[in-house]
């Protein structure tokens, strides 16, 4: 990387997060008390125990001590890759790219129904999750930030500060979130269930498919940040997102959104990493997101490099 500027992003977090105001009550499904913290980035707590039970073998990395894993700069092109893991039939009919609205609704229904069976949680609750994450994934929204808020408990993965601010505030307002509304029966145990399970099911899918430990997959972001002038395409930048973020398999993707997202004072940009696996939440297919964005939900709150592939 010798010659290439470095530069510091900072953003905020951008459509779609969470639910304070609520953590359950007594004697309703899911109760209210943290469980434990389940797989870590940072230390891999927990996962290994997991991946055993759930393909009834050691993972190939199970005598190695985890390390942090943060992403690398992309390679700048679509990857193909990332789009093979949405692949979900014959090509080119079941590409992301080009999927049936009739098969999007069965791929939902199945990944509603397998989290479901897998988490203990009912799948009105479950369906509500992935609907808010579709609405919104942060923003201001009480529960899409309480979704992160689960998320950076059961992965051990901070929030960011835009995220804590975002927090901080509905806290202190007495405006009740009029977005879409979780059922009553909702808690933060539900949340942190689904979330493990959909990592879970994720990871095993991803093994299933070939990828080893340690294996990266390319995939794009846009968003809007303030204006930058040292901002240059092709410069590899630090970045840290939120603890869960979207990106997507297609570079047009990320650059159509950082297009509509840089007006005003802001600048669009997309940016491009080699994301560990590890870091993986969730695919459109497995879980959060949409399939005719090729959407992939990561682990966003881990130091990594990117490379500015676009700015408006």
């Amino acid at each position: 990387m010798e010659g290439i500027a470095r530069v510091i992003i900072n953003i905020k977090g951008g459509p779609g997060s969470g639910n304070w105001g609520h953590r359950g009550r007594p004697g309703k499904r899911g109760g209210s008390s943290l469980r434990s913290v389940g797989l870590s980035p940072t230390s891999g707590k927990d996962w290994l125990q997991r991946y055993e039970k759930k393909t009834g073998k050691k993972h190939p990395t199970a005598e190695k001590k985890p390390t942090r894993r943060g992403g690398t700069p992309g390679m700048g092109y679509e990857s193909a890759d990332a789009s093979r893991v949405l692949i979900h039939g014959p090509v080119p009919s079941s590409s992301w790219m080009f999927a049936k609205k009739s098969t999007i609704l069965k791929i939902k229904a199945n990944v509603v129904a397998s989290l479901s069976e897998e988490s203990g949680v009912a799948d009105n609750i479950v369906s509500d999750m992935l609907a808010m994450w579709d609405y919104t994934s942060n923003d201001a929204s009480a529960e899409a930030l309480s979704m992160q808020e689960a998320a950076s408990e059961e992965f051990d993965v901070p929030l960011s500060k835009w995220q804590k601010d975002a927090i901080q505030n509905i806290n202190e307002s007495d405006v009740v979130s009029r977005d879409v509304v979780f059922r009553d029966e909702v808690s933060r145990d539900d949340e942190r269930a689904v979330l493990k399970a959909m990592y879970d099911n994720t990871q095993a899918e991803l093994a299933r498919q070939g990828y080893k430990p340690g294996a990266r997959i390319t995939l794009y972001r846009g968003m809007a940040s303030p204006p930058d002038p040292t901002r240059k395409v092709g410069s590899v930048a630090n970045y840290k997102g939120n603890a869960m973020e979207s990106w997507s398999a297609g570079e047009q993707v990320a650059k159509d959104f950082a297009i509509r997202a840089g007006v005003a004072d802001q600048q669009g940009v997309v940016l491009s990493m080699a994301v560990p696996i590890e870091n993986i939440m969730g695919t459109a297919i497995t879980g959060f997101g949409g399939i005719h964005t090729g959407e992939f939900v990561v682990l966003g709150n881990i130091a990594s490099e990117v490379s500015i592939m676009f700015a408006t």
